[in-house]
């Protein structure tokens, strides 16, 4: 994906750029944590890919994109930072 979600495997900051109120905030946050946690934690990747996950998805969801776009986004992210954990204990081992 381009725009402004095609950096979000580094830094989750383009969630703020669409969290203008303290609702979609709280939704940033939420979706923020999740990603972060999910890198670790096989529990928090099922959330992010569930359909409860879609629920703060669509407060976050700026005019020409889904939901599940915002969705296929962030589980990108999540396999980019495993994989890049990965490597780096590949690397150390």
């Amino acid at each position: 994906m381009h725009g402004p979600f095609a950096e979000w495997g580094r830094e989750m900051d383009p969630l703020d750029e669409f969290a203008t109120d303290p609702v979609q905030q709280l939704a940033a946050a939420v979706v923020r944590q999740a990603v972060v946690d999910a890198v670790l934690n096989n529990a928090a990747l099922q959330w992010l890919a569930s359909p409860a996950a879609l629920g703060w998805l669509a407060l976050l969801t700026p005019a020409g994109l889904t939901p599940q776009d915002l969705q296929e986004t962030a589980l990108r992210a999540v396999r980019r930072r495993r994989a890049t954990l990965n490597r780096r204990f590949a690397r150390a081992g």
